[in-house]
């Protein structure tokens, strides 16, 4: 690129960049990210909020002369790994030799550019910044990118809005109790279920929840797979990939079928499906969870279920409204995702299904069913009658149904004591003393 070109846009892009600020503040310990000499990694889907995390770390850290380069720029889309040196070259030009501040460094969807591990590794080691990069590939996470930045590297998950994250910038500490002698009163409550409605309503990515609109979605997921599936993978026949991402999200929570949903593509080869899943995967549209095993062979053989990073996304590309229960099952999903807890689906030997078995870190289990109501007895025995297989064969040790809001004392007075009853406010600890 031509260098007075370049310096106009690095001025431009880093004005526009320092002039927003973070909305909603993400629930990310930044402070040693900040104390670590090594590059911090941000990963997650694309417009999950990984630039206004970036502006949430430079108004934490005055203290740091902040450079920022934005490789999503439409300005940059001629950028190449040579353009590097030129930024290097800017950048050293505008340095003040009276200016005592370190200097910090952030570069958002640098893997736009290939090679950009050997500038962000020349940055981190030979000019001593503190490097943040950003990128929407989990393979950002890989072995590969170990060894490419010398293993000198941190990596920090983003996803879209946490629930606590939106009651927390809402409501303040007027949300959270600390003892069972003061629980939140019915106006917290009741802001909280709004909040929650809203989010159930929109989706959880940033933009869609805080205009209130669901218009955005498809556009959203025809970029991700057009920039971070198709066109990083030089895949010349995307359409089998396209409606493999329709059906995923119109199965979103269902068990999948891999003869059925190879041949409703037209896919010859069914290595090219598990090709075409692992893509969706690193670009974070879907997690695949596996049935539930102690066998870790069994499980990496057996039945799987993908959801999609948020289940109003899915809505949208599948063109379907889906059942409010698969709404609340994809929120508890996500925020297992969240809490990077290890978990699969289990089905017992009459073909009872848990929605999740969550293992501890001392080797027990907690049953989850998820469902939105418990208002007819077929329903709460269809829940109760698997959590209490999963405590038989498997030895599960804590049992719980999630709800949307808190059950009657009456349905309470029929579910075993053994079972916990929690409506989704209090399962993602929004009445928590830990927020």
């Amino acid at each position: 690129m031509d260098k007075s070109s370049l310096r106009r846009i690095l001025a431009d892009d880093q004005e526009l960049f320092f002039s927003h600020k973070a909305v909603i503040q993400r629930d990310v310990e930044i402070a040693p990210h900040l104390r670590s000499s090594d590059v911090t990694v941000v990963t997650g889907v694309r417009r999950c909020g990984k630039s206004t995390l970036l502006r949430q770390i430079v108004e934490s850290a005055p203290e740091y002369r902040w450079l920022y380069l934005d490789l999503e720029s439409p300005r940059l889309t001629a950028f190449t790994p040579d353009d590097f040196e030129l930024c290097d070259q800017i950048w050293c030009e505008q340095s003040d030799a009276n200016e005592a501040r370190p200097v910090a460094l952030a570069i958002d969807e640098v893997q736009n550019v290939e090679g950009w591990e050997r500038w962000v590794r020349y940055f981190a080691e030979k000019r001593r910044y503190k490097v943040f990069v950003t990128g929407s590939n989990s393979e950002m996470l890989s072995s590969e990118l170990g060894t490419a930045l010398g293993g000198r590297y941190v990596t920090l998950e983003l996803f879209p809005f946490s629930f606590k994250e939106i009651v927390r910038h809402r409501l303040g500490s007027r949300s959270f109790y600390h003892t069972t002698n003061s629980p939140p009163t019915a106006e917290v409550r009741g802001e909280v279920n709004s909040i929650i409605n809203q989010g159930l309503e929109y989706g959880l990515f940033p933009k869609p929840f805080l205009e209130g609109s669901r218009i955005i979605y498809p556009h959203l997921f025809q970029d991700i797979v057009a920039r971070d599936i198709v066109k990083r993978r030089k895949i010349r026949r995307p359409i089998p990939l396209i409606e493999l991402g329709s059906l995923l999200a119109r199965d979103n929570t269902r068990l999948f079928n891999a003869t059925t949903t190879t041949a409703l593509i037209n896919l010859e080869d069914p290595r090219t499906l598990a090709k075409y899943l692992s893509y969706f995967q690193d670009a974070y549209l879907f997690f695949r969870v596996r049935r539930y095993s102690r066998s870790r062979r069994k499980q990496l053989r057996g039945l799987s279920k993908f959801y999609c990073i948020d289940s109003v996304l899915a809505d949208e590309v599948s063109a379907q409204r889906q059942r409010w229960t698969n709404a609340l099952e994809s929120m508890v999903h996500i925020e297992l995702q969240r809490r990077k807890e290890h978990f699969g689906f289990w089905l017992s030997s009459n073909g009872y299904e848990v929605d999740f078995l969550v293992e501890n870190g001392q080797g027990g289990l907690t049953g989850i069913q998820v469902c939105f109501d418990l208002n007819s007895s077929e329903t709460i025995s269809r829940e109760v009658r698997a959590l209490l297989a999963a405590r038989r064969e498997e030895k599960v040790e804590r049992l719980v149904i999630v709800t949307r809001d808190e059950v009657s004392a009456s349905v309470r007075g029929i579910i075993p004591e053994n079972i916990i009853v929690q409506p989704l406010a209090e399962f993602l600890g929004l009445y928590s003393a830990e927020n």
